[in-house]
């Protein structure tokens, strides 16, 4: 069965202030979201499609974006683990099936949440460019020093996709569509009390000091990393 799905790409951002030259401590802005334009995607396969299985819960909670569904849909007791989904995308399911076998974990994981960090950061905090790139550089550097120890392969999961060429709205053949892709998922979890731990021991580590401007750089780290972190993937309507 055929499968359409939408991709949007959605970011959250929950503006904490940097006093620009002041000591006043920054107040929290209301949340904001901003979503492109949906674009529409076509499910042709995925993994156990053959036997008539449909994709696993966690995989839809990834897609819909619904971070607090995702440790639940696999079982995961959040309270005891943190959870971290990586994908990656390829034009053949060999190609994508050898990453998943020969990732970096730990690697892939510390880039995954760099990179959260720094837009997270980039988002939040308002002073002049200096202050503000100084800020993210300290923070992705933060992320990247967190010790994932005990990280372990949770599950994986496989889907092919294609989704419609540009100013393309009624597709009448194939000729309408881009070149299908692979896209595989794989979660991993780890001990919330060993990364807690871990998390503290970076942030002492790369940010000194205890001023308001520092502290709320701590605590944007903190909260940030605090979630499950997903990919920015199709979500499904």
């Amino acid at each position: 069965m055929k499968k359409i799905l939408y991709a949007v790409s959605a970011v959250i951002l929950s503006a904490l202030m940097f006093g620009c030259g002041s000591t006043k401590k920054a107040e929290p802005a209301p949340s904001v979201q901003i979503s492109t334009p949906k674009i529409k995607i076509e499910r042709m396969d995925w993994q156990g499609a053959s036997i008539g299985s449909e994709p696993p819960a966690w995989l839809e909670a990834v897609v819909n974006g619904d971070v607090n569904s995702v440790a639940k849909a696999l079982g995961v007791d959040s309270s005891k683990y943190k959870v971290f989904v990586l994908n990656n995308s390829g034009k053949t399911l060999d190609f994508v099936k050898v990453w998943t076998e020969q990732v970096d974990a730990v690697s892939e994981v510390a880039g995954s949440m760099s990179r959260v960090v720094g837009q997270t950061v980039k988002a939040q905090l308002q002073g002049t460019d200096e202050e503000v790139s100084k800020a993210v550089e300290q923070a992705v550097t933060v992320a990247s020093s967190v010790e994932l120890i005990g990280l372990e392969k949770k599950a994986q999961y496989w889907v092919k996709t294609r989704r419609l060429k540009t100013g393309v709205t009624t597709p009448q053949s194939d000729a309408d569509y881009e070149t299908p892709i692979y896209t595989y998922y794989v979660v991993y979890v780890m001990e919330n009390n060993v990364f807690d731990k871990s998390l503290k021991s970076a942030i002492e580590r790369g940010i000194s000091g205890n001023t308001d401007q520092s502290n709320v750089l701590k605590q944007i780290i903190t909260s940030c990393l605090a979630k499950t972190l997903i990919p920015d993937v199709e979500v499904s309507k």
